[in-house]
C-alpha cells in the first residue's frame, strides 16, 4: 500500500495486493474492513457490502475488502473464477445502483485450494453513498442501514473532504435561490427509499445536505444544488447555462436567424430543452418512395442530440465562464462544453473509459432518469445517427479546455432549411396558400375547381398525386379543402383508402365560390331553406339537412344564423314545439329570393325590368346623402334591421372600398359619400 494526502488526511490508494497480504486477510477476523462470502450470485449482498465500505463510517481512511470464494472461518470454498463472474462483479461499479459511483477494483487470485475473487473498495469522498436509495454502513463485522445521525456524520465527512467542485458550498447563495419545493416533492422521493423516507424526521435542509445539494455547516446550497435546482445558477456560476444559436450558413460568421438561452437549473431546463429539440431543432420532411407511400426523413435523431446535450451539461467545468454551446448550422450541429476529458478518461481510451467531474450532478441526473451512467452514451449516439442515415459524428477531445461534438445533417442542407431563415410549419403553409391563390387567380380557377378538374380526369387519384399536381408541399392544406368539399356535398369518397375512388355530385363551382347542382341552378341554398320553412313551419334542422342532402349540420346552422341576423327568419317557441316564421324585411312585404342570393320585396317585384334594383349598399348611401349625420341606430330602424352587427359589417366593407368615410367623433361627426360612389 502507498499513501497520499487529501484534505489534510491520509488515504490508501490502490496497489495490487500480494498473495501474502491476501492470506493475511483470509485469516484475520471479519471486521469493518473485511467481509467473506462463498456465494457468487447474491448481487444485493455484494452491492450492500461495497456501499458500506465506500461510506467508511469509522473514518479509518482504509480500504475495505469483499472476499468471494471463502467461508467465514477463512477456508477456501473451491471456487473457480471465470470471465463471466469477473465481468458481473466488475459491472457493480457503473451499473447505476450505487450512487455516487464507488471507487473499487476487482482481482482474481489462484491458490492450490481454489480461486479467490477480491473486491477492494476505497472510501468515498462524496458520502453518503447509497445503494438503491439506502445508505449502508459497517458496524464492526455487521452491515446495516445508517440511522439519521450516522447519515449526518457521513454528510459532514463529505463537506470536510470536498472531493469535487460541485460539492463545495456556494457562500453567496441562500435556500431561496433553489427550487426547494421541487427538491422536496420530486427529487428526494426518487433518491431515497420510501421506507427510509417514511421514518426520516430530519429537516428539509438536512435531507438536501445528505444528497449533496445543501451545506449545513455554512447554511447555503452547494454548486451541485444550484446546477440541478437553481432558479438562476448563472448568478453564481457565470457559464452555467445553455446557449443555442441557429446560423443561416456554415459558420458563425453567417447571420444568426434564431437564438435562445436556458438559464434554469438542469432539472427545470432539461424538460424545456427536450420540447425545443422536438419542435424547434429536429425537422421532418416527407420523401417520395412510391405512388402509395411516403417516408418521413429527419435531419437529426432527437435522442442522439439529447444524449450529447446531457453529456455536455453533466461533464462541463462549473468554474468556467463559457456556456454550454449548442449551435445549429445548415450542414451540422455543434455541441461544446468547457472542460476536456476528466480523470481516468484519456484521448487514447475514449470513449471506453469515463470519469465524472461532477459526481453529485451526474448522480442527480441519474435519479431524475435522464442518464443511466452505463458509459454507453457515445456508442448509443453513433448507433442512432447510423439508423437515421447521418454520417459518423466527430468528437474533439484533444483540447484540455473544451470537449466538442459535431453531428452532420442527413441529406442536402436545402432539404430542410431556406438559405436565410428557417420558417415554421404555419409560416410555410400561409406562404403556400398565398402562392396557390395567386396561381389560381392567374389561371382563372380556384383551388377547389382545380381539385374537381383533377378528379374528373382521374377518379382514382390519390391525395399525394393531387398535392404533387397542385405543387403543394403540405398535404394538410389539401386535406382541409377536401374535407370542406365533402361537408358541402360536392365530393364523396367510395371504397377503401387505396382501392376506392372519388365521386363528384354534379356540382358546379363558379369563380365566386358559389356551388350548385344542375337542378339547383335557379335556386340558392337560402331560397331552398325559405321554401322548406314555407312548406312546413315546424320543420327541424335535422329534416332540413336531410332534405338538402347536407352531410354536416354545421354548414346549415351557419346559413340559418345568417338569415336570423339579417332579420329574414325567426324561431318562435321551444326547440321541439316551436316553429319558423319568415319575416317581412322591407315595408311590410314578404321577401322573395332570386338567383345569386339577391333579395327584394313584393313592391320591388313590381318595378320594371329596366329599373335596376338598389342593393342594401345603395340604400345605405342614399340614407347618408339625405342625412350626413344619421346614426347607425337610425339606419337600422330605417332599413328595418333587427341586428346592428349586419349593418356594421356592410358599413366597414363600404369604408374599405373607399365609398364612404366618417369624419369627426361618434356623436358630432358626419358621413361623407366619396366620389367613387
Amino acid at each position: 500500500m502507498i499513501f497520499c494526502n487529501f484534505a489534510s488526511k491520509s488515504i490508501n490508494v490502490y496497489t495490487m495486493l500480494t498473495k501474502e497480504e491476501v492470506l493475511q486477510l483470509l485469516h484475520s477476523k471479519e471486521s469493518s474492513r473485511v467481509e467473506r462470502t462463498v456465494s457468487t450470485t447474491d448481487m444485493d449482498k455484494f452491492q450492500e457490502a461495497i456501499c458500506a465500505f465506500a461510506n467508511d463510517l469509522p473514518n479509518s481512511h482504509q480500504n475495505g475488502y469483499l472476499l468471494i470464494g471463502v467461508t467465514d472461518n477463512g477456508d477456501f470454498s473451491g471456487l473457480k473464477v471465470d470471465d463471466d463472474l469477473l465481468k458481473k462483479i466488475s459491472s457493480i461499479r457503473s451499473n447505476g445502483n450505487i450512487l455516487p459511483l464507488p471507487m473499487m477494483t476487482v482481482e482474481s487470485y489462484t491458490f492450490e485450494e481454489g480461486d479467490l475473487l477480491v473486491v477492494e473498495v476505497q472510501p468515498s469522498f462524496s458520502t453518503p453513498v447509497r445503494y438503491r436509495g439506502r445508505t449502508f454502513v459497517r458496524i464492526g463485522p455487521r452491515r446495516d442501514i445508517a440511522s439519521e445521525d450516522e447519515e449526518r456524520v457521513l454528510s459532514e465527512k463529505r463537506e470536510a473532504s470536498l472531493a469535487t467542485f460541485d460539492t463545495c458550498p456556494c457562500f453567496n447563495a441562500t435556500l431561496d435561490d433553489l427550487y426547494a419545493d421541487k427538491i422536496i416533492e420530486e427529487y428526494i422521493p426518487k433518491a431515497v427509499d420510501p421506507e427510509v423516507l417514511s421514518v426520516d424526521r430530519r429537516t428539509p435542509e438536512q435531507q438536501m445536505a445528505a444528497l449533496g445539494l445543501y451545506d449545513i455547516r455554512n447554511n447555503c446550497p452547494t454548486y451541485a444544488g444550484l446546477m440541478l435546482y437553481g432558479k438562476r445558477p448563472k448568478q453564481f456560476m457565470f457559464g452555467s447555462y445553455i446557449q443555442y444559436g441557429r446560423f443561416a450558413g456554415k459558420s458563425t460568421g453567417n447571420k444568426i436567424v434564431e437564438e435562445r438561452a436556458f438559464y434554469d437549473g438542469l432539472a427545470v431546463a432539461l424538460p424545456k430543452l427536450d420540447n425545443f429539440l422536438e419542435y424547434g431543432v429536429v425537422k421532418t420532411k416527407p420523401v417520395f418512395v412510391s405512388f402509395l407511400r411516403e417516408e418521413q426523413v429527419k435531419n437529426y435523431p432527437k435522442d442522439a442530440l439529447r444524449e450529447l446535450l446531457l453529456n455536455a451539461c453533466m461533464h462541463r467545468d462549473l468554474q468556467s465562464n463559457m456556456p454550454t454551446r449548442f449551435y445549429s448550422f445548415n450542414d451540422r450541429i455543434e455541441i461544446m462544453n468547457p472542460g476536456g476529458l476528466y480523470g481516468k478518461a484519456r484521448p487514447e481510451n475514449f470513449p471506453l473509459i469515463n470519469d465524472y467531474r461532477n459526481p453529485i450532478v451526474a448522480g442527480g441526473l441519474k435519479v431524475l432518469g435522464y442518464v443511466n451512467l452505463f458509459n454507453h452514451g457515445i456508442t448509443q449516439v453513433k448507433e442512432l445517427l447510423k439508423e437515421n442515415g447521418n454520417p459518423e459524428p466527430i468528437f474533439k477531445y484533444d483540447d484540455i479546455n473544451v470537449f466538442a461534438a459535431t453531428v452532420p445533417i442527413v441529406g442536402p442542407e436545402d432539404f430542410y432549411y431556406d438559405n436565410v431563415s428557417v420558417p415554421n410549419k404555419e409560416q410555410s403553409e400561409q406562404k403556400e396558400q398565398k402562392e396557390q391563390k395567386e396561381q389560381s387567380e392567374q389561371r382563372g380557377q380556384t383551388i377547389e375547381e382545380r381539385i374537381i378538374e383533377l378528379i374528373k380526369k382521374n377518379p382514382k387519384i390519390t391525395q399525394a398525386k393531387m398535392a404533387k399536381a397542385l405543387n403543394l408541399n403540405y398535404r394538410s392544406y389539401l386535406t382541409r379543402i377536401i374535407d370542406t368539399l365533402k361537408k358541402e356535398n360536392v365530393l364523396d369518397r367510395v371504397g377503401s383508402k387505396y382501392q376506392g375512388h372519388w365521386i363528384i355530385n354534379e356540382i358546379r363551382v363558379d369563380k365566386g365560390g358559389q356551388r350548385w347542382t344542375k337542378e339547383q341552378k335557379e335556386q340558392t341554398v337560402e331560397d331552398k331553406i325559405i321554401q322548406l320553412i314555407k312548406e312546413n313551419p315546424k320543420i327541424t334542422q335535422k329534416d332540413m339537412a336531410k332534405a338538402l342532402n347536407f352531410k354536416s349540420r354545421s354548414y346549415l346552422t351557419r346559413i340559418i344564423n345568417n338569415l336570423k341576423k339579417e332579420g329574414i327568419i325567426e324561431r318562435k317557441g321551444s326547440d321541439f314545439n316551436g316553429q319558423w316564421i319568415v319575416l317581412d324585411v322591407i315595408i311590410g312585404k314578404q321577401t322573395d329570393y332570386r338567383q345569386g342570393g339577391q333579395r327584394w320585396t313584393e313592391v320591388d317585384k313590381e318595378r320594371t325590368n329596366e329599373q335596376k334594383e338598389p342593393t342594401i349598399e345603395d340604400k345605405i348611401i342614399q340614407l347618408i346623402k339625405e342625412n350626413p349625420k344619421i346614426t347607425q341606430k337610425d339606419m337600422v330602424k330605417a332599413l328595418n334591421f333587427k341586428s346592428r352587427s349586419y349593418l356594421a359589417r356592410i358599413i366597414n366593407k363600404l369604408k374599405k372600398e373607399g365609398r364612404i368615410e366618417r369624419t369627426g367623433c361618434n356623436f358630432n361627426g358626419q358621413w361623407l359619400v366619396l366620389h367613387k360612389s
